[in-house]
């Protein structure tokens, strides 16, 4: 990651984006996982703690979010905005990238994956966006 070392706080929001990514299609497969978990490798620091805890909690917020319908739209809106004004504009590229790494790991670009992707990018260029539901 250029610029500044990433904070835990915001490692997780990138890393909940990227496993949202890889699960909105309906599972979470090996490749993706193994994208995820290399980045989380990458920017981790043992004065985090554990880093199996720290992404299995975020795969476990990820399952709740997904069964939770419409408040996960709510919820990616709030991660973007912190995300847009906290992330160096080089981290917000690595943060795309990451996403749209996770997106075609298996191949196959479905609907809700763009869908997803396009709403990081245009709340990442504005987090004044007020909702990401109408920016579609």
């Amino acid at each position: 990651m250029a610029n500044k070392q990433l904070d835990k706080e915001t490692l997780n929001k990138m890393l909940f984006s990227a496993s949202l990514m890889s699960a909105i299609d309906g599972h979470f497969d090996k490749t993706e996982r193994g994208i995820c978990t290399d980045f989380l490798l990458k920017n981790w620091r043992t004065e985090f703690g554990d880093a199996k805890e720290f992404f299995t909690e975020i795969l476990n917020n990820v399952r709740s979010l997904l069964k939770s319908g419409h408040e996960m739209y709510d919820k990616i809106n709030e991660i973007t905005s912190e995300l847009a004004l906290n992330l160096t504009e080089s981290q917000k590229e690595a943060l795309i990238n990451l996403v749209e790494t996770v997106m075609m790991a298996d191949g196959k670009i479905l609907l809700r994956e763009a869908d997803l992707l396009n709403r990081f990018r245009k709340k990442l260029e504005d987090p004044n966006l007020i909702n990401l539901t109408d920016i579609i």
